[in-house]
């Protein structure tokens, strides 16, 4: 089913220049979208997923979301007591099982797990949320961001998304991963499995990511069950210049993972 899908959004795209005068491919495309946000919100579809142990872009899931944006007007948009005015409406239809506290935004074409807890924050259109994961207040979770199961995104933490260029990935964080408070995670970083972000952490591709047990810089890739936390780097320019940087100041063990705390973690370092 999703490989007739991919043909169809595929084949749009390759003509969506005509849809402004052509009433027959807009009525497709509506049709297609309205397909494409059922199986994002349902989980059957990602805009971006792990085959072994890469994650794949799946473009022509992000093609289909752009096309939305090509056929929709902006309209009144009512979510709990306030109205917005926007071409992509709100999710209204969440699982029994997860909880959304009001003020939370959450646009449609979004899948939130079961026992999801979305506390007052923004999560865009193309996101997944795993079962088991908390957004905290005033987070934001960027257009097709995938979130594993049984994390936690602390309060202000911005998550980076990415539609365009469709090719490229948005921020990944896999399972059973902590990020702090104030943390910005952009431009496609990979959080393995188990990582642990400190407060106030900035993880980008354009700053390094130094990693002090393996002694080595990273760009763009957490390993997993590191424990990550905010400081200086001697320039490779300059020696008497330190730049800010990413440092890894430990890899958790299996048993500090089975017995510890995010705080116990991050206070003993």
């Amino acid at each position: 089913m999703n490989g007739v899908l991919k043909e169809r959004i595929e084949a749009l795209w390759e003509q969506k220049g005509e849809l402004s005068h052509n009433l027959d491919l807009l009525g497709q495309v509506e049709i297609v979208v309205d397909e494409l946000l059922h199986l994002l919100e349902s989980g059957v579809v990602r805009s971006c997923e792990k085959n072994e142990d890469k994650w794949i872009v799946n473009n022509w899931v992000k093609k289909g979301i752009l096309l939305l944006f090509c056929v929709r007007k902006s309209c009144r948009v009512s979510a709990q007591v306030m109205t917005y005015r926007d071409k992509i409406r709100a999710l209204h239809n969440f699982s029994d099982e997860c909880r959304v506290i009001p003020t939370a935004y959450i646009r449609e074409g979004v899948f939130v797990g079961s026992n999801a807890v979305i506390m007052p924050s923004f999560v865009n259109i193309g996101a997944y949320v795993g079962d088991n994961t908390m957004i905290d207040s005033y987070a934001t979770v960027g257009s097709c961001v995938q979130i594993g199961d049984k994390c936690h995104i602390s309060s202000s933490a911005v998550i980076g998304g990415v539609l365009e260029p469709v090719q490229e990935c948005p921020v990944i964080i896999e399972d059973n991963c902590f990020v702090g408070a104030g943390s910005q995670v952009t431009e496609g970083v990979i959080l393995g499995e188990g990582s642990v972000i400190g407060a106030g952490v900035t993880l980008t591709n354009s700053i390094k990511i130094y990693d002090s047990v393996d002694q080595k810089f990273l760009s763009g890739y957490v390993p997993p069950f590191s424990v990550v936390v905010s400081g200086v780097v001697q320039s490779n320019t300059r020696a008497d210049v330190m730049v800010k940087s990413s440092i890894i100041i430990k890899k958790l063990t299996v048993q500090e993972r089975e017995v510890l705390s995010i705080n116990e973690i991050l206070r003993s370092n």
